[in-house]
Parts: C-alpha cells; structure tokens; sequence
C-alpha cells in the first residue's frame, strides 16, 4: 500500500467496493450513501459506475426518500453521458430491476441501443427456468412500449411459453406492432391452441381479430389451424360473427338466446370470464 492508499482507506479499487456496498446498504446514513454516490460518479471508471447503478437495487422503507436517491443518481448517471453506456449494458445483464437503468439507456444512447439489450435480456430469460418468469414478463411488457418491429419474431416465441402471463405479455406485443402475416397467424393459432386455458388470452385475441376482421381458416390459411381444432375455432367463429347481430347460441333449448352479447362470446357454453372453458 502506497502513502496515498494510507490517506484515502485503500486502493482506487477497494474504495470503489467500499462506496458499492456503502450506497446498497439500507441501515448506513442517507448523507453517507449519497457522499459515496459522488464519489463513485466522479471516479467515472467503467466498475464505478456500475457500482453507482447498483443503488437500483436497493429499495428503501422511506419511499419519497427511495426515489429521492434514485433520482440523484440517475442525474449523476445521465451527467457522465455517454462514458455510463458501457456501464448500463453490463448492469443490466445482472440486475432484477431493469426499469430505471434501461430508461437511462434510452435517454443516453438512443432506442435503437435500448431495444437490442432489451431483446438480448429476454432471450437471456427465455433461457432460464420456467418457474422464474416474473423478469421475463416484465421485459416484454417493456417491449410492448416501444411497438418496435424487432420484437415480433420474439413474441411469437413467447406465445408458446409456459407461463400464462409471459404468453399474454407476449400477445400484447404482436397487437401493438403493425400487422403482418406471421403476427396473424401466431396469434389466431394461439387462441385455436387446445392447450391453451387462459380465458383473457382467448378474450384479447378474439377482441383483436373481431375488430380487424380477420378471416379464420381456409382459403388461403394452413390446415394446420382447423384440424383437430373444431372448439376454439368454433369459440371464434362465433365471437366474430355474432359480435354485431343477435346471438344464436341454443340457451336452455330454445333456439337462441336472442340478445346480442357484449362481449359477444359470454354466452358460449362453458366459458366463463372467472375460468377456463370447460372441456368435454
């Protein structure tokens, strides 16, 4: 150790994992965390910065106190430009709150740079076990926000996920982004899916297609969405003709319930809005 480190409590490199843990620890002072905020910025050094992002992390009882630090750091963040790229990247590879440092890729280094991480990170979850899906879902509803092309083939991915609620984020990527063939296709054989047991999946999609008017089955649509289908697709079929005109659908007997139904589909049998459509 050289008379400087004797002055300044170590290396250039312990002080940086000093002030790193300083600014996550909840219990240290506020003055204390915000000191070892400046310090880590004015550092600037690539594992400086990412210390300083590692404030993200942490979340404090005091909640305007929380988003008062959050915010100073950010500034500090957004001060040292483009130099906090590097940094961001590879903070956001690791972190489990991804919200703020994304929001400051964004505003540092452009959409563009924001959208290629933010896939990389869903490609990097869709990786990882299907009993974590929280980050993932997370992710795509972020995706969802920036209604960019790019994302398409990867939401179509996600359709098949295991998680309900990571297909659903999915599906509410494809219905942002301009229509195309694939994006059709992927969400009309979702909905036809006997697998499929989300009600509110089936709802939205059936919502979409209704108000888009999207032909169902041949001509010019794969076998593959009719064989083997006859529910969903029934389901569908009914939702899009019935949406505007009086319902047919036998109810106790009798030829039709008569009424038109919004929405239009809650009078098939078995379906319910509180659960899955029952399967004979």
């Amino acid at each position: 150790m050289g008379i400087f480190d004797f002055f300044t409590g170590g290396s250039p490199e312990k002080q940086i994992v000093k002030h790193g843990a300083r600014i996550r620890k909840k219990d240290a002072q506020a003055e204390d965390r915000q000191a070892s905020a400046y310090w880590l910025a004015e550092d600037g050094s690539l594992p400086a910065i990412v210390a300083l992002l590692g404030r993200f992390e942490m979340t404090y009882e005091h909640h305007m106190k929380d988003e008062a630090e959050k915010e100073m750091v950010a500034d500090l963040v957004k001060d040292l430009g483009r130099e906090a790229v590097p940094a961001l990247e590879i903070f956001l590879r690791r972190c489990k709150n991804f919200a703020r440092p994304l929001s400051l890729l964004q505003q540092i280094a452009g959409k563009e740079d924001a959208i290629v991480v933010l896939l990389e990170l869903i490609a990097t979850e869709a990786e990882k076990s299907e009993l974590k899906p929280d980050k993932k879902r997370q992710l795509l509803i972020t995706l969802a926000e920036f209604q960019d092309a790019r994302g398409e083939q990867t939401a179509i991915d996600m359709l098949k996920d295991f998680d309900e609620g990571v297909r659903y984020a999915a599906a509410e990527v494809l219905i942002g982004l301009e229509e195309t063939e694939a994006l059709r296709t992927a969400l009309l054989e979702a909905v036809a899916n006997p697998q499929e047991e989300s009600n509110r999946l089936r709802v939205r999609i059936a919502e979409v297609a209704g108000g888009r008017s999207w032909p169902l089955g041949p001509p010019g649509r794969s076998a593959g969405l009719s064989a083997g289908l006859a529910s969903p697709r029934s389901f569908m079929e009914v939702c899009f003709r019935r949406a505007h005109s009086p319902c047919q659908t036998p109810a106790s007997g009798s030829a039709g319930c008569g009424s038109a139904h919004s929405p239009p589909w809650s009078c098939l049998p078995g379906f319910h809005l509180g659960g899955s459509k029952e399967r004979g």
